[in-house]
């Protein structure tokens, strides 16, 4: 006898699912596609006024790039095509300049380079309209080096959000006198200078490091700088040196793994400087943090005027691992700044939920972190978990996501053969050895979070995924996040066999990784809702276009018209690129 009720409920099943991938067919057949851009990789996009787009683009092989050989330029997107492209300016005065990057202040697009001449630095900014029809370089502040000088300049582009205000902060650094200060220069609409200033930082520069900023839509700007722990080690200009090894047994190969990321990553925050600059006068606030240590986080000046600064905590003094490039962690803290009177009004703690260290465990395992939880004991520590995005919401609330990334790289050291050298060889051989470094990367879980204005937890989710990327800078799988009135979105690469049929993702299965040159390769969308914290999984676009497979290579969030503009590699690894435009749904 047929199961009448068994039946009738498959059938309803089944036309749901129907129906939920043809909302996904339809999804994807609402982007449009530009034609194909052979050239040039992108590296900046943002809006033109009119709702075009600007983007930089970088020319040049792997090798140029890292010879500083190479030749960037900024390009117009119109209806999915570059409609123009002019390359940026190399040098200035004889000296050769070096892109520092973009923003738009007002109706104008400011470049920004940096170039050096008899210890004294340089920065400059040129002005392009609408059309990239350049203005004449101008220099927008300079300073004196330090003649022992080895470092690098660090040099920040800021930007308000209401695109009244832009500009530059630079550090200036002496390593014989242990000293470190900071400058910046704020334009506004109408390219003049709003505010400058420079401030020397009284702290030895070797337990110094610089943390964070944000520009205020009245052209204030904050600036934070980390004390450390303990001081540690400055990075050399040419640290590549590093990754070759002599020695008389440099003959047999050797493979060993190491952890890239910067040494200052080792050591955790004790303490914060908090520097507000208006127009020229600079003030300081010092806070240090008790019973805690801090990793990373953002700061943000709300709608009050206030400074809000939020991220990653541990609560023992320091945790340095073997083969770890940072900090474990155990929780997300806030820190509300009154900027007039400097001086702290809200400092919170919140603990990561007992539930993300159990997501997708096994029974066993589950049971064992929700034993020892329950007798008081430490729970697991979350390793190699980086800043993405964070950002405060209209009604107070903090939104953001947190990506689990860890980077190796095999060195394999063998010897030339036989040749000229000094020092002592065996056999014949030379003891100079040559060195190849494989670098990989590995994007795992996504941890998504909300929190009250108070800093208290609304909801946090897990996402799980497994990515591996052999390519420099590990561009083609990280994930892009977006936020609608209504929602949180997630983009990034993933593997068809995660999904059923109907594109919905298999929940309490194996998560499969999502090799870069997999045919199941795929683009899964995320959504989460702001308020409840109820999440979907599903395959956004298909693994194959009509021109071919391809891979996301970058995405740009439009808010204004809450559009997606999507950048395609076609046909894999190639130089193809494909420009694709998509309207969201809430």
């Amino acid at each position: 006898m047929v199961d009448r009720k068994s039946t009738r409920k498959h059938v309803i099943l089944l036309c749901i699912f129907f129906l939920i991938h043809i909302a996904s067919i339809a999804q994807e057949n609402k982007l449009k596609w530009g034609p194909e851009i052979p050239e040039g990789r992108f590296d900046e996009i943002m809006e033109t006024p009119n709702g075009d787009y600007f983007a930089s683009r970088t020319f040049g092989s792997f090798l140029e790039e890292l010879t500083n050989n190479y030749t960037t330029s900024v390009s117009i997107l119109q209806n999915l095509a570059v409609q123009k492209t002019v390359s940026l300016a190399k040098e200035w005065k004889g000296n050769k300049l070096r892109y520092e990057g973009m923003t738009r202040v007002g109706n104008q697009l400011l470049v920004f380079y940096s170039t050096t001449e008899n210890n004294v630095g340089y920065i400059l900014h040129q002005v392009y309209s609408e059309e990239l029809e350049p203005s004449p370089i101008v220099v927008t502040t300079s300073f004196e080096q330090a003649k022992n000088y080895y470092l690098e300049n660090d040099i920040y582009l800021v930007h308000a959000k209401n695109n009244l205000f832009g500009g530059v902060i630079y550090t200036i650094e002496d390593s014989k006198k242990k000293e470190m200060s900071f400058g910046y220069v704020i334009l506004n609409d109408s390219i003049t200078v709003h505010a400058k200033g420079e401030q020397r930082i009284p702290m030895d520069a070797n337990q110094v490091s610089f943390g964070s900023y944000t520009l205020g839509d009245k052209g204030e700007l904050c600036i934070a700088y980390n004390v450390k722990v303990s001081p540690t080690r400055k990075k050399l200009k040419n640290s590549i040196l590093s990754n070759f090894r002599i020695g008389p047994f440099s003959m047999f190969p050797i493979e060993s793994q190491y952890n890239i990321g910067n040494l200052d990553d080792l050591d955790a925050i004790q303490s914060l400087l908090i520097y507000t600059c208006e127009k020229n006068q600079i003030t300081n606030l010092t806070h240090k943090l008790a019973k805690t240590t801090i990793n990373a986080y953002k700061m943000r000046i709300n709608s009050d005027g206030n400074l809000l600064l939020f991220g990653t905590f541990l609560r023992t003094k320091q945790d340095k691992m073997i083969n770890r490039s940072e900090l474990s962690m155990n929780g997300i803290f806030t820190i509300q700044v009154d900027l007039m009177n400097r001086r702290i009004t809200q400092e919170k703690f919140e603990d990561i939920p007992l539930n993300i260290y159990t997501y997708g465990l096994s029974d066993r395992k589950k049971n064992r972190i929700e034993n020892n939880y329950a007798q008081g004991k430490l729970l697991p520590k979350l390793y190699d978990y980086t800043w993405k995005n964070a950002t405060s919401l209209p009604n107070g609330d903090i939104i953001g996501h947190l990506e689990q990334i860890v980077r190796n790289v095999t060195y394999t050291t063998y010897n030339n053969g036989y040749g000229m050298g000094y020092g002592t060889g065996m056999g014949g051989y030379s003891p100079y050895a040559n060195t190849t470094a494989n670098v990989t990367y590995y994007f795992k879980d996504v941890l998504v979070f909300c929190l009250k204005s108070d800093g208290s937890m609304r909801w946090m989710k897990k996402i799980q995924k497994i990515q591996a990327s052999s390519s420099y800078d590990g561009a083609f799988v990280s994930c892009f996040s977006y936020i609608t009135d209504k929602q949180y979105g997630i983009l990034f690469s993933d593997n068809a066999k995660n999904y059923a049929e109907n594109g919905i993702f298999m929940t309490n299965k194996k998560i499969h990784s999502n090799p870069i040159f997999a045919k199941n390769n795929i683009l899964s969308r995320v959504t989460i809702d702001l308020q409840t914290g109820e999440t979907k999984r599903a395959q956004f676009l298909a693994k194959v276009t009509p021109e071919g497979s391809y891979m996301p290579r970058d995405f740009h969030y439009n808010p204004t018209n809450n559009n997606l503009l999507l950048l395609l590699n076609v046909g894999g690894l190639g130089t193809k690129i494909k420009c694709g435009s998509l309207v969201l749904d809430n």
